[in-house]
């Protein structure tokens, strides 16, 4: 089954699809992603197969993990992903052409959950997110969208996240909790460098309170992996993750925004999928 988003990269991803199959002459079923949103309430369309090649980027790759997910299937799935989208940065955390048994994170709140690849958070990373989200796909992407995101946060401000109880050690009150699968974030983000996908295990990364002037001298450790070396910052990994906030907050989970989360869990699928990528023709 191929799976595309003709939109996804500004077109990017249709057209190495269109490539793709006149070079190798493939007659082939084919998914067109219509919508954001198309995947999830079209599930229904995945479940009878199990191998897949997916056109776009990291957006349209987490419908097809939670469509595949939804579906409950037990044999092994296959996916080879063409990363044509403005970020791809699940593909960075992949050795290249070669299969990886992988174990999405799930991300399970009071109305639901939702399964990831990359990472999850709030605070500073979710408001990045957030604001982002106003001209990501209109006027900026990838990493320029992320920017402006957090160049709106430093300026407005993201509130303090209050922490109840958490099953891990962390301080608090936060500026920035995130857990990962994959690395990066938000087209280039080097916020989990700690993350590896072949180990079935959650990299958490809290930071306390970071003004908005110590975050601009800080910018650099966002990109260089340096972020695991700030003296505000506390990490590890996990099996599982329980939490419980003080107050309702905005979570990013793989850029998506959730609102009003108080209480989840973090922990890894039961079952893995397969995965690798290749670089478009």
């Amino acid at each position: 089954m191929f799976v595309v988003n003709p939109v996804s990269g500004g077109g990017r991803a249709k057209r190495a699809f269109l490539h793709f199959r006149k070079l190798l002459g493939l007659q082939c079923d084919v998914v067109v992603s219509t919508s954001k949103g198309y995947l999830l309430n079209e599930f229904s369309k995945l479940c009878s197969y199990r191998k897949f090649y997916v056109f776009g980027g990291d957006g349209t790759l987490n419908e097809v993990i939670n469509a595949i997910y939804q579906c409950r299937v037990r044999d092994p799935i296959y996916i080879t992903v063409f990363p044509s989208g403005s970020g791809n940065d699940f593909v960075k955390s992949l050795p290249y052409a070669e299969f990886v048994e992988f174990y999405p994170g799930v991300f399970r709140y009071e109305e639901g959950e939702r399964y990831f690849l990359n990472a999850l958070g709030t605070g500073l990373d979710a408001y990045t997110a957030y604001y982002a989200s106003d001209v990501k796909g209109k006027y900026l992407r990838g990493i320029p969208a992320y920017a402006y995101g957090l160049i709106k946060t430093m300026i407005l401000g993201a509130s303090t996240t209050s922490v109840v109880d958490a099953s891990i050690d962390i301080p608090h009150s936060l500026s920035l909790m995130s857990f990962g699968r994959g690395a990066y974030v938000g087209g280039g983000f080097y916020l989990l460098p700690h993350a590896d996908v072949k180990k079935k295990s959650i990299a958490w990364l809290v930071a306390r309170y970071i003004s908005p002037f110590e975050l601009l001298h800080q910018i650099p450790i966002l990109f260089n992996g340096e972020i695991l070396h700030y003296e505000k910052v506390s990490y590890g990994h996990a099996n599982r993750i329980d939490i419980k906030l003080e107050e309702p907050k905005v979570f990013q989970v793989d850029g998506e925004i959730i609102k009003g989360v108080s209480q989840f869990s973090v922990y890894t699928a039961d079952t893995p999928i397969y995965v690798r990528y290749i670089k478009p023709l």
